[in-house]
């Protein structure tokens, strides 16, 4: 998979909407949390660098291909009563353990 210049570019400003699932070795669900903001700058090394309402800064993967544009509506956040209204792009990520982390 090639990293997208374009898509990188078109990104930048847009709002983004991630859902995180940790696992453990096992692949059982440890947690899961929905990440979100604007995205501030994006590049392969460095990945998506968004800005969380809080003012904090957030780092996600630079696998483009796994943010689809959203659809339009509004999205209800499982870990927290935040309600997202027409965030640009979706995107789930499934983060499992080695068993050294176990």
């Amino acid at each position: 998979m090639s990293f997208d210049e374009t898509k990188a570019e078109e990104m930048i400003g847009k709002y983004i909407l991630v859902g995180v699932t940790r696992l453990d070795s096992d692949e059982q669900v440890l947690s899961t949390e929905e990440i979100h903001g604007k995205v501030q700058r994006v590049s392969e090394e460095d990945g998506i660098i968004i800005l969380q309402p809080d003012g904090s800064e957030f780092g996600l993967p630079p696998l483009l291909d796994y943010y689809q544009e959203a659809d339009e509506g509004v999205y209800s956040l499982k870990s927290s009563d935040e309600k997202i209204t027409n965030p640009d792009y979706l995107a789930t990520f499934n983060v499992t353990a080695t068993e050294d982390d176990d």
